[in-house]
């Protein structure tokens, strides 16, 4: 289904912004996953302390138990930063169409919002 990169950014882009309801809700979400997922990575660079470093060792051992438990290999552990920037960045930019007007693109088509939770097509 996809072929690269840019394809994942634009097929989850797509769906992202419209899957919430509300708009309270998506930035709820876009926080929760920055300060669970992406702050550890940061903070024991930038303010270093055991609480920090204890973040980080806790959410990659909770990412590592899920590769265990779903045979998931170790490599998608080590990408995972990676993979919280990517989404964090897919969810920003399917706001900012959605909110603008400008909609978003997929396989020729153009989205826009319709609204909290819902969009229609134009093509």
């Amino acid at each position: 289904m996809y072929r690269s990169l840019a394809d994942i950014w634009r097929g989850f882009q797509k769906n992202f912004y419209p899957a919430f309801q509300h708009e309270w809700t998506f930035w709820g979400y876009l926080l929760f996953h920055a300060s669970i997922f992406t702050l550890p990575l940061i903070l024991p660079v930038v303010a270093p302390s055991w609480i920090a470093t204890s973040a980080l060792v806790g959410m990659l051992a909770a990412r590592l138990l899920l590769a265990a438990r779903f045979r998931h290999p170790l490599w998608t552990v080590l990408m995972h930063p990676v993979a919280e920037v990517v989404l964090l960045g897919i969810g920003v930019a399917s706001w900012w169409r959605c909110r603008t007007g400008r909609g978003v693109e997929w396989k020729g088509r153009r989205y826009l919002d319709r609204g909290a939770g819902g969009v229609g097509v134009r093509e």
